[in-house]
């Protein structure tokens, strides 16, 4: 029968409670230093894992640390620990929903405006309204606007995070003396989703100072933003360029094993089917590709071998072609002129092509005269008359009444002659006018 020695377990009980008291506790330490002293998993990294975290009154924002100076054009607001990787949209991941929206806002179309008074700009901008893209600015959760000024070449830079449920602009007030006026200012405008990914590609419009007068109230740039309220964009670190690429060089190809048939190797020389030959670059004078470069050293060239078959020739088949039609040219069509000689032009298509030395199908397209009748000539004249001549119906009795008349005799001169598809000229060319001038009762005494 077994028995437990309780005397001879007790130190093995105690070995074991204190390895779970050291694990526990090291769970407690990992979840501080892993999540930066914060105990939010949210914020879990494993290379904080390795470090201990600073006290929070260390952090570089608010005093003129970090990547804000205090000094110059900064507000002494800095960027806290965030990098450039972080801030740049050039830097940030595109989100599932950029290639359909990539394009959605319409840059050309963006309006600016400057404010000498408050020493203020804006920028607004409109969403696509194409049907592929009426969802995209939903995906959207904020904006960046990062701007510059020629004042200092665009070397500093201020961005400014703003929610895509307000108005599509951004406008700044109190910016520094100098720093507007007369300057060139770029907007650098992004579209991002909730977790920093662009939504959108990044566009930039860019404000003359020294020229444009727009009222920012007419352009509805918004609510303005104080210029203590913009952050420092980081500069990005001092590292030394990657040095370029190098694709592979050098080297022959050479076969490796055998010419392929479905699987199986056959004789390269033999007769039959064509056989997949494996090809690599090999030999003392190969360099591989180096530092992203490309290099193809291996390839699979198709060789073709002669036919166990008695080589037979298809009989020739000639080109049929359909009938010619007329083909609309851009900026007019059927004839380009309607008299005076003009061309259109004409098309056919293939119905069957050309196989084994048949007969070529020759031009698919021509240019024939068409409207070539004279351009329609009108007759040109008009009417010439000679002086009037009175005459009277000769009654000058009592009691009757001498009436005068006037007439004149006119014919058609003809000025221009018309051609056969112009307008005839008046087959009558003459004609007398008689007009009523007075008329005279005499009276019987």
């Amino acid at each position: 029968m077994y028995t437990i020695n309780m005397a001879d377990n007790t130190g093995l009980f105690i070995v074991l409670m204190i390895a779970c008291v050291i694990s526990i506790a090291s769970s407690v330490l990992m979840s501080y230093t892993c999540t930066g002293g914060t105990w939010d998993f949210d914020n879990f990294k494993a290379s904080k894992c390795v470090e201990i975290p600073e006290d929070e009154t260390d952090s570089g924002s608010g005093d003129g640390s970090g990547f804000g100076d205090g000094s110059g054009f900064g507000d002494g607001s800095g960027s806290g620990d965030a990098s450039l990787d972080d801030i740049d949209p050039a830097s940030l991941d595109n989100s599932e929903h950029y290639a359909l929206c990539s394009g959605a806002i319409l840059s050309n179309d963006a309006k600016t405006c400057w404010n000498e008074d408050e020493k203020g700009a804006g920028v607004r901008w409109e969403w696509s309204q194409a049907q592929e893209q009426a969802l995209c600015q939903g995906y959207a959760s904020k904006y960046r606007i990062i701007v510059s000024s020629s004042y200092d070449d665009h070397v500093g830079r201020y961005f400014y995070d703003k929610s895509v449920s307000s108005a599509n602009s951004f406008r700044f007030k109190n910016a520094p003396n100098g720093w507007l006026k007369g300057n060139n200012v770029k907007f650098v405008v992004s579209a991002l989703t909730s977790d920093d990914k662009r939504v959108i590609t990044p566009f930039t419009v860019t404000l003359d100072a020294g020229e444009s007068t727009d009222n920012c109230g007419e352009v509805g740039g918004g609510t303005a933003t104080d210029w203590s309220e913009m952050k420092v964009v980081p500069e990005p670190d001092e590292r030394p360029p990657p040095p370029p690429p190098t694709d592979c060089s050098g080297g022959t190809w050479e076969n490796e094993g055998g010419c392929m048939v479905d699987g199986v190797e056959v004789d390269i020389e033999g007769k039959g089917p064509a056989c997949m030959q494996k090809q690599v670059l090999k030999g003392d004078d190969f360099v591989g590709a180096a530092n992203g470069g490309t290099c193809v050293a291996t390839k699979y060239s198709l060789i073709t071998r002669e036919s166990k078959n008695e080589f037979s020739q298809d009989p020739p088949i000639d080109c049929v072609l359909g009938p010619w039609y007329d083909q609309p040219v851009q900026g007019w069509e059927g004839c380009s002129k309607t008299c005076a000689g003009g061309v259109k032009r004409q098309a056919r298509s293939i119905l069957v092509d050309d196989e084994n030395g048949g007969e070529s199908c020759g031009d698919l397209v021509r240019e024939k005269a068409c409207n070539t009748q004279d351009c329609p000539i009108d007759c040109v004249g008009g009417w010439q008359c000679d002086g009037w001549i009175e005459y009277d119906n000769g009654k000058t009795s009592c009691g009757s009444t001498t009436i005068t008349r006037k007439k004149r005799d006119c014919n058609w001169n003809i000025t221009t002659q018309p051609n056969a598809y112009g307008n005839p000229c008046p087959s009558n060319r003459t004609k007398t006018e008689d007009v009523f001038v007075k008329d005279h009762y005499h009276r019987c005494h």
